[in-house]
């Protein structure tokens, strides 16, 4: 009877420690689950609130771009990373889009009578030195405005040389 009790009492003590480390490693799987979910949970917050700081950051940048009294622009040789800002058509009756999608335009558009120079300035800005100038350019209408023009060379990530500027109606 004693034998009986003991394998009993063992039996149900193995049964009680068995129990017990399933109860404790299920413990343990949501603890580590509850620290991932919080975890998951700081990282959205982060994201969202990173999200939040860049759509303001890039709102703030296309105001500025919108509203400077001037024309921003950047072209290549290649064509393939051409940008006007929107000012560009209260100045020259073109749209930004339009101007992307012929992108000699501008360049077409200049007076004769500058294109020299302007090309030289170009090669200039392309070597690296900042340039300013001065020339006349026909609008949509065929009229001639004098532009202000500052320009330099940077290079994209692609290698690729990229005049930008600024050139303002004067």
């Amino acid at each position: 009877v004693e034998r009986s009790l003991h394998d009993t009492m063992v039996s149900e003590l193995r049964q009680f420690v068995r129990t017990t480390l399933i109860a404790i490693l299920l413990f343990l799987l949501i603890a580590a689950f509850i620290l991932y979910q919080n975890s998951l949970h700081q990282k959205t917050l982060t994201l969202l609130q990173l999200e939040r700081q860049l759509r303001q950051s890039e709102k703030r940048y296309k105001d500025l771009i919108e509203n400077i009294p001037g024309i921003l622009y950047s072209f290549s040789d290649r064509h393939t990373d051409n940008y006007y800002s929107p000012r560009v058509e209260s100045v020259l009756g073109y749209t930004a889009e339009y101007l992307r999608t012929h992108p000699t335009l501008w360049h077409d558009s200049i007076h004769p009578d500058h294109l020299p120079e302007v090309n030289r300035s170009i090669q200039d800005a392309k070597s690296g030195k900042p340039v300013e100038l001065e020339y006349r350019i026909h609008d949509i209408l065929g009229q001639c405005h004098w532009l202000a023009d500052r320009m330099t060379c940077i290079t994209n990530e692609s290698g690729e040389k990229l005049i930008t500027g600024l050139a303002s109606d004067i």
